[in-house]
């Protein structure tokens, strides 16, 4: 039977720093070219759209676990030490093959927080607004 070609979520694992973070319920991964009408004097439309910028964010979902905090694993800093936490890697792995999928680099941790809902389990979120990142073929 030939395996399956498609990527799932239950079919990646995530590591940062190099270390495989078990308890990641998903993980999105945005970027953005910051496009700008440019505009002509004697002409109403878009002359053309140019990138500007470019940007890159990405959002964890993880399940709190009382012994293995994203603080305790080094994933995020506190406030004692937000302003010398350094720069962290996000990877995405195939978990069938091992084949990297996606690396993020330079993250710098945007936002961190818990949610709580009824009759569903704690969850910890952060947000890393990153350098760059790199998709492999297989993605």
């Amino acid at each position: 039977m030939a395996r399956n070609p498609t990527l799932t979520g239950n079919k990646v694992i995530l590591a940062v720093r190099g270390k495989v973070v078990g308890r990641g319920a998903g993980i999105d991964i945005g970027e953005t070219f910051g496009p700008e009408p440019i505009h002509e004097i004697g002409m109403m439309g878009v002359h053309e759209i140019i990138p500007t910028r470019y940007d890159v964010t990405v959002n964890l979902r993880s399940v709190a676990i009382r012994s293995e905090s994203l603080e305790a694993q080094g994933l995020v800093p506190t406030i004692d030490n937000v302003d010398s936490f350094p720069p962290i890697e996000v990877v995405v792995i195939d978990k069938a093959t091992g084949d990297l999928i996606a690396t993020i680099e330079g993250c710098i941790v945007a936002s961190k927080g818990l949610s709580f809902a009824a009759n569903a389990v704690i969850g910890r979120n952060v947000s890393w607004a990153a350098r760059k990142v790199t998709y492999a073929d297989a993605a």
